[in-house]
This record gives C-alpha cells, structure tokens and sequence, in this order.
C-alpha cells in the first residue's frame, strides 16, 4: 500500500517557477514522517522530463527509475529526473492528487544532498 511519507513520489497540484500554471506536477516528498503525521505542509522537489533537460544530465537533476507502464518503485513512466534546483514548500497534504510510488533509497539520498549543496552554495 503507497503512503504518503519521506520519499513517497507523488502528483500535487502546484505551480511552475514562476508561480503560474497550476496543475499537477510528479514531485518527491521530503518532508519528514513525523511532520506528515501531524499534518505540516509538505516541502517537496519537482520532477521533469528529461526532454526538458539538457544532456547530458546536470548535476543539478537525479535520474529516477522509470518503466513505460509505470511498473516500477518509482510508478514513473517516462525517463524524468529530480529537478534540485526547483524545490517548493508549505504545499498543504491535501494537495496531493495521487501518490503514484517511492524514490530508490539511494537516489533519495543524492536527492537531499544536492539540495543541501544548492542550500550551503546560496549561503556562501
């Protein structure tokens, strides 16, 4: 059974960058479970198609798994990746349309880690 928690991928109704276009979008949770559990809004990061990326990959996007049919951990069904650079927060739980699978452990990870990065590289 596919929940809502850390990790969880899923179609949320939001907006593109610049603030317009509401529809919904694949994105990954990272919102942390005890904060699903009492009901904060969501952060999350955006995922795309990689036909809307240049090759090869930046490294500002992580590649998720995905199957035509959507047949994988992820429930992706065309090549897409995370988009690091394109995160959104305070998207309330009910927005979520759909929870379609889970981020691969290790790829959540890279996930968090180049968010950070982007974070600490803002900072500087």
């Amino acid at each position: 059974m596919l929940k809502l928690e850390f990790g969880a991928i899923v179609r949320v109704r939001v907006a593109d960058p610049r603030g317009e276009n509401v529809k919904p979008r694949p994105m990954v949770v990272l919102t942390s479970n005890a904060d699903i559990l009492a009901g904060s809004a969501l952060f999350l990061v955006a995922i795309t198609g990689r036909e809307n990326l240049p090759k090869p990959l930046p490294a500002d996007c992580i590649a998720l798994p995905w199957q035509a049919q959507g047949r994988t951990q992820t429930g992706l069904n065309k090549d897409c990746a995370a988009y690091c650079k394109w995160t959104v927060a305070g998207i309330p739980q009910a927005a979520v349309v759909r929870i379609l699978g889970r981020a691969p452990g290790e790829r959540l990870e890279r996930i968090v880690n180049r968010i950070n990065e982007l974070k600490n590289e803002a900072t500087e």
